[in-house]
């Protein structure tokens, strides 16, 4: 397993730090689009965020619903991006929804910290959502290249390699499908519950 792992990043260690950069301009991006923004868009999000909190801290929140969302949305992403990678579109279409997906990382990140201050807002990012969406991102990185290695090596091969391919493919596809559910679950379960200690701390 472990030499398995070290020959995939050995191949495939200069694509991902490419995503990586693009993810990271993305951040960026999202930073500044917040900054730029109207004032009244920015006092929507800081009275969306505020009524987020209090409604976490009465618990006014169904934590099956919560799991449900998180894993809906995320299973959505990554159809969306298994078929961008396998259309025409390709690398192109992935890396433009890697651009987005920082996009919206740098966003909220940025919107925390405007509502509730560097520290607090840092914390209350990394709790509710930043933690798990740098869980994500790996995940993100490997369903790119493995669904455009896919692409590629179906194109050169004969009927019966093409159908091991797409055998090993969907069995890769269903291993990030069940990291897609165990991140959901700590995105419900545990981030919730970190982020109240964390008020209650500060």
């Amino acid at each position: 397993m472990k030499r398995t792992i070290q020959e995939h990043l050995e191949k495939y260690g200069k694509s991902y730090l490419l995503l990586f950069i693009f993810i990271v301009i993305g951040v960026i991006i999202g930073i500044l689009g917040l900054n730029n923004s109207s004032q009244s868009s920015k006092e929507q999000i800081i009275s969306y965020l505020n009524n987020k909190v209090v409604g976490i801290e009465k618990g006014n929140i169904s934590y099956l619903i919560l799991l449900k969302n998180s894993i809906w949305k995320k299973i959505q992403f990554f159809i969306f991006l298994v078929f961008l990678c396998l259309s025409i579109l390709g690398k192109y279409g992935a890396i433009s929804l890697v651009i987005f997906k920082g996009f919206t990382i740098g966003y909220s990140v940025a919107s925390s910290i405007m509502t509730f201050g560097v520290g607090k807002g840092i914390l209350m990012s990394l709790s509710l959502t930043l933690f798990t969406e740098i869980m994500l991102i790996p995940t993100i990185f490997y369903t790119i290249i493995t669904s455009l290695q896919m692409f590629n090596d179906c194109s050169y091969q004969n009927y019966e390699s093409k159908r091991q391919l797409i055998l090993k493919y969907v069995v890769k596809l269903l291993c990030i499908i069940i990291i897609i559910f165990l991140i959901s679950l700590i995105e419900t379960f545990i981030n919730v519950n970190i982020f109240l200690l964390f008020r209650k701390l500060f």
